[in-house]
Parts: C-alpha cells; structure tokens; sequence
C-alpha cells in the first residue's frame, strides 16, 4: 500500500476502467434513486460517486499537482471519515443531500477524470522520482478504494430497491439466471492437519495495509465445510425450534435477532432480488448460497449444528491450500449478479472458497502483530476500525474481480446484514495422543 506496484500507464488504464464501471453500475438506475438510503449502512449513490471522485482530487490532483477544488465545500460535504483533513459531513446527513445534484456530481467525476488523464499522461514524467512513486502509489489505493465503494454502490442500491413496496428489478432486461440447480451437492467435510503457518499479504501486488505484516502463527486440526450454507439449510433452521433458543445465540445477537436473513418476507413466502422478488419455493433459489445473514446468525446456525464458524487464520490456510476448487469464482466482472446455484467439477479439488458471499469468520477485527498504519491522512484508511467488528472473507458476486485475493479481510459489526455475507461451517479435531513407546 506505500509503494507503487504498476506503471502510470497501466495504472491509468486501470484507473479509467474502474471510473467506467462505476457508471455502469448505477445507469439501469432512475434519476431519483441517487438521492436515498433506506438504512443508516448505506449512503446515497450520489453520495459514493462524489466520494470516490474527492479521494482523487484530494489525495492526489491537490497533494501532488497542485491542482484547486472542484468545489471549495465539496472536501466537507463528500470527506467520509479523514478527521487529519478537516470537518466533515456527518454520516447520517449524507441522506439530506439534495445538493449538489447528480448532473454536477457527473460534472465533478468529469473533471477529475480529464485531470488525472493529463496528469498521468503528461505531468508525471517531468516530476522528480519521489513525487512519481507518491502519486502511483495513492493512485493504486484510490483505484482500490473505488472498487470498494463499487461494492458499496450495489449492495446499497439494492437496499434502496428492495425496501420499496414496489420491489422493482434493478435490471432494464430479466437478468439470466442459472438453469440447472445443484440437487445432487452433499457438503463434505475437508480436513487440515495442524501447522504453523504463515497468515497476511507477502509478494508483489497490491494490498492494504491492515492485511500486514505476515505473521506465524498455529492452527490446530480442523475442518471446513467444502462449500456455503445455502438458503434452503437455514430456512430449514429459521423454522425449526432452534432458532427461537436462546441458548442457540451469543446474548448479544439473542437481543438483536432479525426475524429472517434481510430481503426474506416470511409472510408472502418470497425473497427480495436484484431481479425482483423470487418464490422462497424456487429450487435454483433454495440452493444457491445464503446472503444478508449477520454474524450472530451464522453464528446461532453453526451451534445448532455441532459446529462454528471458522477463524480467519484457519480460513486462509484452506484458501491458499490445494484444496481449492479453481472454477467457483464468482464476482463482479460486468453487471452485478446474486450468489447462484452452481456445481463444482473439479473433484480433486472440493472446496468453494472464493466469490458468491463474504463469509464470517469467527475472528475479532484486530490488527496484525507489527502493524503499523501509514503515515498522513491515509492512515485513517484501516487501522481506527480496529474494534467492535468482525473479519468476513472470501469476497461476493458484488467484489470486483480484481479487488480479490486471499489475504483479503473485510469487516463489518456483527449485526450486519445489508452486504452479501454467508457462511460455512467449521469444527475442531482433537489432536491424537502419542501413546508410541518413549
């Protein structure tokens, strides 16, 4: 995260790509669809595309090229969290925002865009080497910080949606779905011997910084379920005597138990999707991975079951092991999607680790041993959210393709359910006793 890791030129050919896919994301949308947020996770998608476009502006056009504002207010109303920088809008009046509208939100990207082009294309070479190395390297982590409000843009655009009486598709067109449910699937169980291993980012490429420094660390025998609970399995759950336990959830989540996974409406039996409602008796639906689910009912579904979620550590060695099925990987390559029904055919390889859903992890959000936050604004990136959250991984049908790797931790407080968040179950092995001669 504090070097450079491309050229300018494919840095600003992935910068230009990431900008058009934004766009792309939220066109199929109504003019008026820009302005709300029906829950306090979310933010206005004028509000997302006017953000990622200040970070730009902010931490390069005016740290490095001297560049003015856009906008002398824009810095306080689209500033999310940088306190080093200055006031800024409180989170829950983002809501409030009638101005600017979306046509000078638009207006604001343009601008951006055209002096990031001639900066990178012109500018950059007659700067001296440090000033360069500056500029791609926060150039790299705004292109990342994008494709993290892309996610964003969907799964808050879906909230926008889906929490109207109307219920309307997200699509123009009815989006294809897949035709041939996973009937036959049985979950099996993947064993990992204990090991000390090695947990974080390490080679070339980019990362953030809290996925630092690369650490030792045991983890003892364990298993993991080869794929996602799906949604048929925990409306199973949902109904059976077991939810309504108390002795099933942690206290916490036993105050705040949802009566359902969000998008589910019991009462006319259907689910809310990005392509409209769906019959909770949809097959291709009843075995596609659950989403929307918190971590107290992940965690609730695992203890019902003899079992619990796995920790983030025990999930990276099965990650980054050759257990892992390289055909089930399902992101964001071009219009966003649900978790789908889709059967692995890579037997020798069983487990579906990557795409569909986030997974939560058993793991608290903390910072790895050495870390260390960047210098400046930008250490505010990760390292203050170190509390009270928990780590999800895995990556969903909303991350962008690019965005993922196995080293990746994503956090939410454990109540959340907006995002596309799943789970899988995990148990431990009781190591064997050494009863061999001395």
């Amino acid at each position: 995260m504090k070097e450079a890791t491309a050229t300018s030129v494919s840095l600003l050919e992935d910068f230009q790509k990431t900008r058009a896919l934004s766009l792309a994301i939220v066109e199929p949308l109504d003019p008026d669809d820009f302005n709300v947020a029906p829950i306090p996770e979310a933010s206005p998608l004028k509000w997302h595309l006017a953000h990622t476009t200040w970070f730009f502006e902010t931490f390069i056009l005016m740290a490095e090229a001297k560049h003015d504002a856009f906008h002398p207010q824009f810095g306080y109303l689209f500033n999310s969290y940088y306190k080093g920088l200055g006031d800024h809008l409180d989170r829950n009046r983002r809501v409030h925002l009638s101005r600017p509208n979306l046509k000078s939100v638009m207006q604001y990207r343009k601008d951006c865009d055209e002096k990031m082009a001639h900066l990178l294309g012109k500018q950059l070479p007659k700067l001296d080497p440090q000033s360069q190395n500056r500029i791609l390297s926060n150039l790299e982590v705004g292109i990342h910080h994008e494709m993290q409000h892309q996610e964003l843009l969907i799964t808050d655009l879906k909230s926008i949606l889906g929490l109207q009486p109307l219920l309307p598709s997200y699509f123009k067109n009815s989006s294809p779905r897949n035709a041939d449910p996973r009937s036959s699937l049985t979950r099996k169980w993947v064993r990992f011997e204990g090991a000390l291993i090695e947990t974080g980012f390490s080679g070339k490429g980019f990362h953030f910084d809290n996925e630092a420094p690369r650490y030792s660390n045991w983890v003892a025998p364990f298993e993991m379920s080869s794929t996602w609970v799906r949604n048929g399995e925990y409306l199973e759950f949902l109904k059976s005597k077991a939810y309504a336990d108390p002795r099933k959830w942690l206290s916490d989540g036993w105050d705040r138990r949802p009566v359902a996974p969000m998008y589910w409406d019991l009462k006319n039996k259907s689910v809310y999707t990005l392509n409209g409602p769906v019959s909770m008796a949809d097959p291709l639906w009843l075995d596609s991975p659950v989403s929307h689910v918190s971590y107290f009912e992940a965690d609730a579904y695992c203890r019902t079951h003899g079992a619990r979620l796995p920790t983030e550590n025990e999930w990276e060695l099965a990650a980054t092991s050759n257990q892992v099925s390289r055909t089930q990987k399902h992101f964001l390559d071009v219009a966003p999607s649900e978790p789908q029904s889709v059967g692995s055919t890579d037997v020798d390889r069983p487990l579906e680790i990557t795409g569909q859903v986030w997974e939560w992890t058993q793991s608290a959000y903390l910072p790895y041993p050495g870390f260390k936050p960047q210098d400046g604004a930008l250490g505010e990136y990760n390292g203050k959210f170190m509390i009270n959250q928990m780590v999800l991984r895995g990556g969903s049908v909303a991350t962008p393709r690019n965005h993922f790797r196995p080293t990746y931790r994503n956090f939410f407080p454990p109540a959340t359910q907006w995002q596309f968040s799943g789970f899988r179950l995990a148990r431990s092995i009781d190591a064997p006793t050494d009863r061999g001669q001395k």
